[in-house]
């Protein structure tokens, strides 16, 4: 199956675009889109959250970058979900009320990065 085609085929637009990589396919998504495409990837895909990444790509795009990565274990492959954000005002929706096992991990990527998970259910400092 072409994983690629699949992607732009559900998640109708909201994939701004992707880079095909060893076992997997990262797709940039507006942060404004996030929520609803990781809705798509565990609903409808069956996607299995794995962790979450955050990247200071200043120095590279002049953006944070918050990875999210998704297990496809139907398609045998890796959905990397990437938003990027503005280092002035960095913020995003938090996945946690939709994706449980995100809490830990956007949780440090706040501490670290300074990134403001917007909706959260337990924003205290890890």
């Amino acid at each position: 199956m072409d994983v690629v085609k699949l992607l732009y085929d559900v998640l109708k637009g909201k994939v701004l675009h992707h880079e095909v990589i060893s076992g997997g396919v990262v797709i940039d998504v507006r942060p404004e889109d996030l929520v609803s495409v990781v809705k798509v990837i565990t609903e409808e895909l069956g996607g299995i959250y794995t962790v979450i990444v955050g990247v200071d790509g200043r120095g590279i795009d002049s953006t944070y970058h918050n990875v999210y990565v998704f297990s496809l274990d139907n398609l045998k492959t890796y959905v990397l979900i990437r938003v990027r954000l503005s280092p002035e005002d960095p913020k995003v929706e938090s996945i946690t009320p939709i994706v449980k096992g995100a809490n830990w991990g956007e949780r440090e990527v706040r501490d670290l990065l300074g990134i403001n998970l917007l909706g959260h259910p337990d924003p205290r400092s890890l």
